[in-house]
């Protein structure tokens, strides 16, 4: 009788049903990259944008209004970069809590102080610009872990049982990042919020100075260690989605192959940013997958400048398939370039 019993007992809980998983959509492959670094295997999450697209001018799909019917959260970068394709397909899903202001509606961009605010009065006349300031600051790779940090609160409060899991995983993903961004040797002590310290620290050009008086400074590997000899480098992009990441590590942006934000290269404007590059040294342009690449080459072999191809989005080049991939691969394609280019500054700082 108690051997039937035990049968029983077992075959019931071999009966009992998979845990649901949360609904989530993710505008752009980085957000839905950082939701599943957070949100693990209690979430199943759905990508609207794709590696190599433009994430201003995604193409909707009707799958999509389903999508979004169904979900029980909604990651979006926010700052207008979806608004030429997002707001109908919200409308149209009839979802209350992911609507704007709704409770499962995360926008990224409440996570960072934006960039590039456009002061007075706006026109066409300035391009695609986004009055809340510039939209791309996912491809710096702080920024990443401060929405990652945001997620995690957000998923917490819509799911108050799961919140001790998706704050394990957001520390193990913060960890995994401190190894990634300083290195092994500083990456136990500098986590979390520390991180946003020292990328502080290096965005106006302190942070060796900070990391010397703490006895740490030969111990900076990592990102910031690759890119330390090269800080204050000048560069110049084909689209303005740079701006974060050149602040953050150090670096300098020079000028645009655009005239204005979205609108293509003309001619005249291409002169102009040869005779800048000639006249600054400018040694590496970056740019974008999705960005026609005629107008960096033009550029390229007009001047002494190498073509980066940089990842603007998860899975947009080979081998960046993760949030955190997609940094390691801009960061060593621009210290590739930079290390053979201008080699006379690519041994350590002293």
């Amino acid at each position: 009788m108690v051997k039937l019993n035990l049968t029983l007992v077992f075959c019931a809980l071999l009966a009992t049903p998979a845990r649901a998983q949360y609904s989530v959509c993710a505008t752009v492959p980085e957000l839905g990259d950082l939701a599943k670094q957070v949100g693990g295997d209690r979430i199943h999450v759905t990508t609207f944008g794709k590696g190599a697209e433009d994430p201003h001018f995604v193409v909707p799909r009707p799958t999509f209004i389903r999508d979004l019917a169904r979900a029980d959260a909604l990651v979006l970068v926010g700052l207008q970069l979806e608004i030429g394709w997002l707001p109908p397909l919200l409308r149209n899903s009839r979802n209350r809590v992911i609507q704007i202001r709704g409770p499962a509606y995360i926008d990224a961009s409440r996570a960072v102080t934006p960039m590039l605010v456009p002061k007075g009065r706006i026109s066409r006349s300035q391009g695609d610009v986004h009055p809340g300031g510039n939209p791309h600051f996912l491809v710096s790779p702080i920024h990443g872990l401060k929405v990652a940090r945001l997620i995690k609160s957000r998923f917490s409060q819509l799911w108050p049982d799961d919140a001790e899991y998706f704050e394990k995983r957001f520390q193990n993903f913060s960890q995994r990042f401190a190894q990634l961004y300083l290195g092994e040797k500083l990456a136990n002590k500098y986590r979390d919020t520390q991180l946003d310290k020292l990328t502080l620290l290096n965005s106006f050009g302190r942070m060796d100075q900070y990391l010397e008086s703490q006895g740490e400074l030969s111990q900076l590997e990592g990102w910031l260690g690759m890119l330390r000899p090269f800080r204050g480098t000048a560069l110049v992009d084909d689209h303005q989605m740079w701006p974060y990441f050149a602040h953050t590590l150090g670096f300098k942006m020079l000028g645009h192959l655009e005239p204005q934000p979205g609108m293509q290269p003309t001619p005249r404007h291409l002169a102009t940013v040869i005779q800048l590059i000639r006249t600054k040294g400018v040694k590496v342009i970056l740019a974008n997958a999705y960005y026609d690449p005629r107008h960096a080459r033009f550029v390229e072999a007009n001047t002494n400048a190498t073509v980066a191809k940089m990842a603007h989005q998860v899975e947009a080049r080979p081998n960046t398939e993760t949030f955190l991939k997609m940094c390691d691969y801009n960061v060593h394609e621009l210290v590739r370039l930079l290390r053979l280019t201008a080699p006379q500054i690519a041994q350590p700082m002293p």
